[in-house]
């Protein structure tokens, strides 16, 4: 057998065996996900930013893991410049307004 067949091999395995202990432990209450978009202040409503943020990098990492399932040569791929854009963009709109929140509380 290809050796390089047999990494890849193990590594699906193994993002298929932490995928299934992360449901599992999701699923079970072990790890909380209770709070994860809401707000500290504001009566805890839900936050647009950390909301755009968690989407985006979920978006990017499916993409990424797409390419890495779907590359034949066993090398990792590159990373768009446009998704470091869009990530980028979006940890600099959730720090923004992190910032003015903060700075507008004190």
């Amino acid at each position: 057998m290809d050796p390089i067949f047999l990494l890849q091999l193990e590594l699906h395995g193994f993002l298929i065996l932490l995928a299934a202990i992360l449901a599992f432990k999701i699923l079970t209450r072990r790890i909380r996900l209770s709070g994860l978009l809401a707000r500290k202040q504001d009566g805890g409503q839900i936050s647009p930013e950390r909301l755009q943020l968690l989407l985006v990098t979920m978006a990017m990492g499916a993409k990424y893991l797409s390419s890495v399932l779907h590359a034949s040569n066993g090398a990792m791929p590159d990373v768009s410049p446009d998704w470091l854009y869009v990530v980028g963009g979006s940890s600099g709109i959730y720090a923004s307004v992190k910032a003015i929140t903060t700075i507008t509380k004190n």
